[in-house]
């Protein structure tokens, strides 16, 4: 597993008529965030044991890289005396953020094999968000006023292969039950499917039946009846998300 490398910032700016409120209220602040790591999904249960694997244990994909994450913040805030009792105060908050990276995922496990799926991530964020309050005193009564509102995106992009494949193994069998009985050979028949977004809610699907393309004889009736089976067969389809 590669190194991790995590950066921090954080600075303020505070302008005040004195130290005490300077310091109480600094109006303009931000953060910056840098984290950079490769992308880990912990370890497998192995015979329903979550500790059967030693910690240190790492099953990503080191060729994939280090997946990169940013976020930043900034506010400002400010207060306003417009005379007399009246008090205009507000802020602003931006945020920002991404993550992007390469990964090799646990799917499942299949006797002693650890299937992954490899996955593109690029996401971002993106929220700004505002409020201010007007206050005052109207003879006896303390009154105030405010207004709130944001602007929230979100985008992610998606890059999942979902390959999948079986074999079926159909050993000898009678292929009629006459007098001189017909025997059928074994054969084993391959199938195989893959599927992979293309845009956001399309799905693309290929999958291939009999993939070796072998010749076998699916089912007979007599010694002159047989039925052959299909050649290799391959299906391409899209599935629209709804």
């Amino acid at each position: 597993m590669g190194a991790i490398g995590a950066r921090s910032f954080a600075p303020t700016l505070s302008v005040a008529v004195d130290e005490d409120d300077a310091a109480q209220h600094p109006p303009v602040t931000g953060e910056f965030n840098q984290y950079d790591t490769p992308f880990d999904r912990g370890i497998p249960v192995i015979d329903g044991d979550a500790n059967a694997l030693p910690l240190s244990s790492y099953y990503g994909e080191p060729s994939n890289g280090i997946t990169k994450s940013r976020q930043d913040q900034h506010q400002v805030t400010g207060l306003a005396e417009l005379g007399g009792s009246w008090t205009l105060n507000g802020g602003l908050v931006w945020r920002t953020g991404t993550l992007k990276g390469l990964s090799a995922d646990q799917s499942r496990i299949v006797g002693n094999a650890l299937w992954r799926q490899r996955r593109s991530r690029d996401f971002s964020v993106d929220d700004l968000s505002a409020r201010f309050e007007l206050a005052g005193q109207i003879g006896r009564h303390r009154v105030s006023a405010g207004v709130k509102g944001y602007r929230f995106f979100y985008g992610e992009r998606w890059l999942r292969i979902n390959p999948s494949a079986a074999v079926a193994y159909i050993g000898d069998r009678a292929g009629s039950l006459t007098a001189n009985p017909v025997l059928l050979p074994e054969y084993v028949k391959v199938k195989a499917a893959i599927e992979a977004p293309l845009v956001e809610g399309v799905r693309f699907r290929l999958e291939a039946d009999n993939l070796l393309d072998q010749r076998y004889a699916a089912s007979s009736y007599s010694a002159l009846w047989i039925y052959p089976g299909a050649p290799r067969t391959v299906r391409a389809s899209l599935r629209l998300e709804i």
